[in-house]
């Protein structure tokens, strides 16, 4: 659950509210002082619907608020049935986005339309009936995507990506079933394709004031 940080603005000494802005009428030679959200922090509805523990960090810089750096840490930790079975998966990425919709109003930073580059890695181990396959995994692409404001609280995020994953797999079982595991085989591999599918609660954090 997640409260997006009321915004305000300030031109000629008086206060604006948000919602009364016309980000239509604003120019790059308007000037106007703002309080804007420092952080904006998410969880990825279609990972918590997986029982999937996520959590990311983004933080906007740059003139119009154009750019932002962004981290996600992805934590699933399972085990059940006497250790039959396991859903364990570490992973932490990066990610890099430029954004177009920033451009229109100096009041809405994450918000509107933006291409991004990412890179992530991590362990994986799923097992199933004493049988499984664990290892580790690197992949690198290119997101696109779209953030818009639900209210002046929240903001939802769909995004998707395209790219390469690298991975060293290996497929073992447990016969006696006492956690020392026998390895069958191992694989490694490289594929493109579709990587990341992105719902997204966001939270807007904190106050910084700019002048714009």
């Amino acid at each position: 659950m997640a409260f997006l940080i009321s915004l305000s603005a300030h031109a000629q000494g008086e206060r604006t509210d948000v919602s009364a802005f016309d980000s239509r009428s604003w120019t790059p030679d308007t000037t106007v002082t703002l309080t804007l959200p420092v952080l904006a922090v998410k969880s990825n509805l279609l990972y918590d619907v997986a029982l999937t523990p996520n959590i990311e960090v983004e933080r906007w810089f740059g003139h119009e608020s154009r750019y932002s750096f962004a981290a996600e840490f992805n934590f699933p930790w399972y085990t059940w049935h006497n250790h039959s079975r396991a859903y364990e998966v570490m992973e932490v990425g990066l990610e890099y986005r430029h954004w177009y919709g920033a451009r229109t109003s100096p009041l809405t930073p994450l918000q509107g339309a933006f291409w991004g580059a990412y890179f992530s890695g991590g362990y994986y181990d799923v097992e199933w009936g004493y049988k499984g396959n664990r290892g580790h995994f690197t992949s690198w692409g290119l997101s696109l995507g779209y953030s818009t404001a639900l209210s002046r609280h929240w903001h939802m995020e769909f995004s998707g990506a395209l790219g390469g994953i690298l991975f060293v797999n290996t497929r073992y079982d447990d016969p006696q079933h006492n956690d020392r595991i026998h390895r069958l085989y191992r694989k490694h591999a490289f594929y493109v394709l579709p990587t990341k599918l992105k719902v997204a609660l966001v939270w807007m954090i904190g106050n910084r004031r700019v002048e714009r």
